[in-house]
This record gives structure tokens, sequence and C-alpha cells, in this order.
């Protein structure tokens, strides 16, 4: 085996990842749209996010509190170094903003990842992710 491979991925990835999968389950449960490895980059993914809920009908919109995911570029990372970033808050589109605010959605994650015993670092600022393995 590659010298650089032996480590791969890292032990954080098979850790948490299962554990992750768990708690975006329950995070979508409380009205979190919560995607993992999802879409090429922040970009495509917030856009993608914001599609999905413009073609929702209001009383399914209404019921949405936020979204919370990473994308591939993130989780390659993840699997090489152990750490991933968590990207959340209010969804923007062309009915307005939709969700709770973003410092609420970010405390509803925290919570739901604690609950899972995966351990979180989070400043509580809402303009920063959530790091998971950091």
């Amino acid at each position: 085996m590659c010298k650089y491979f032996k480590n791969y991925p890292h032990e954080n990835y098979d850790k948490y990842k299962p554990l992750l999968k768990i708690a975006f389950k329950e995070l979508r449960k409380q009205g979190i749209i919560a995607k993992m490895n999802f879409m090429c980059c922040s970009t495509c993914a917030g856009a993608a996010i914001a599609t999905y809920l413009e073609g929702l009908c209001e009383e399914k919109r209404d019921k949405i509190k936020g979204c919370a995911y990473w994308h591939k570029q993130s989780e390659s990372s993840f699997k090489e170094n152990g750490m991933i970033y968590i990207q959340y808050g209010i969804v923007d589109t062309e009915y307005g903003e939709i969700g709770l605010p973003t410092i609420k959605v970010g405390k509803m994650i925290v919570n739901t990842l604690k609950k899972h015993n995966i351990p979180v670092k989070w400043n509580g600022n809402e303009n920063k992710c959530i790091g998971i393995g950091v």
C-alpha cells in the first residue's frame, strides 16, 4: 500500500460519518434540510436547496426551519484529515428568506450533534461554520 494512503480515510471519518448520518436524519425530522456530501461546492449547494424550496407548496415551505450541509469538496477533506465544516442557516429564495434566524438554526444543529456524541467546535457566531473533528 502506498505510504500516502495508509491512513485513508482518516479515523475520524470512520468514527463520525455514521453518527452524522443519524444526526442529519433527526435534523430533517426537525424541519432542517440536511444534506451530506451535497453538490460540488457551497454555491451550487445553496442554489440547489433554494430551488428545491421554491418548488414546494407554501404549506411545506412554511415547515422548513433552515438548512445544514457540506459539499463534495468538504467530504474529500473529511476523508483526508478527519475534519468537516457544516454550513447552515436560513435559505434565501424567490419567496424571500425561509427558516429561522441563522443563529437559531446553528444552535439546533449543535444541540442535535452533541446529543449524538459528536464533538462540535462552534463559537456561536452565525458567520462561522460548525466544525467536527477539529
